[in-house]
């Protein structure tokens, strides 16, 4: 057996013991692409990772949306009670 050999049994068993399917490392490299938009596309899809959890800043950035959406609430109903208190109750005709 060659050297070669050996690496390729060394990877497959690595692979399998971390859980992953075997490939060959020439594997999904021989495909074409018709511009540079859906090659990057194809990267995109093979290769990024989604963020599992959201970064602090991310989460700050929703609690301040969300506090500003109440105190917005709040004060279009201040603004509406405070229109309804200077309407008169009783029309006289």
């Amino acid at each position: 057996m060659s050297h070669h050999g050996n690496s390729e049994i060394a990877h497959a068993e690595a692979a399998l013991q971390a859980g992953r399917p075997y490939e060959k490392s020439t594997e999904g490299h021989n495909q074409m692409f018709d511009n540079v938009k859906e090659l990057e596309k194809h990267h995109q899809q093979e290769f990024a990772h989604g963020a599992t959890k959201k970064s602090r800043g991310e989460q700050m950035d929703e609690q301040l949306a969300d506090e500003d959406k109440e105190t917005i609430q709040r004060m279009e109903q201040a603004h509406k009670q405070k229109e309804q208190a200077h309407q008169p109750k009783h029309k006289h005709e």
